[in-house]
This record gives C-alpha cells, sequence and structure tokens, in this order.
C-alpha cells in the first residue's frame, strides 16, 4: 500500500515518495526557483565585490534554507561571463 501526506504548504495529498521537506513537488520547486535567484544575486555580489551584500545574502539564504527545508545541490557555477 501506497503512503500519502500533505503538502505543509498547499495541504495537496501526495505520494509520500514525492514529498521533499514535507513538501509537494510543485511547492518544492517553487521554493527551489526563489533560493536559486538568491543564490544568483550572491553570485552577483561576490563578483562585483560587494562583500556586505554578499554575507547578508548568504545569512538570507541559510535561513530560507533552514526554514523552508530546501537546499540547493553543490553543483560548480559557471559564470555566464566566462569565456
Amino acid at each position: 500500500m501506497i503512503g500519502y501526506a500533505a503538502c505543509r504548504s498547499c495541504g495537496l495529498e501526495v505520494n509520500v515518495a514525492d514529498i521533499t521537506g514535507g513538501l509537494c513537488p510543485i511547492c518544492a520547486r517553487s521554493r527551489a526557483q526563489v533560493l536559486s535567484g538568491l543564490q544568483r544575486r550572491l553570485d552577483a555580489a561576490r563578483a562585483a565585490g560587494y562583500d556586505d551584500v554578499a554575507a547578508d545574502l548568504e545569512a538570507i539564504i541559510a535561513e530560507y534554507e533552514r526554514r523552508e527545508g530546501v537546499r540547493l545541490k553543490d553543483v560548480p557555477r559557471v559564470s555566464r561571463w566566462a569565456v
């Protein structure tokens, strides 16, 4: 028998195998997109030399990951300006 649980955000009943951090795939994807946007802003701040902004964004990202239970995979980042 397959178990189902409610998404902690939207309440949608989904197969427990599809839940990540208590979130259905749709809500998890939306959280990952927000986190990805924050990471891009962090990368841009570092590239521009705004260390104080980068430190603030690192704290925001850490809190977001903790609160939402979503993390981006550790993958090598490629600058869009790389030749």
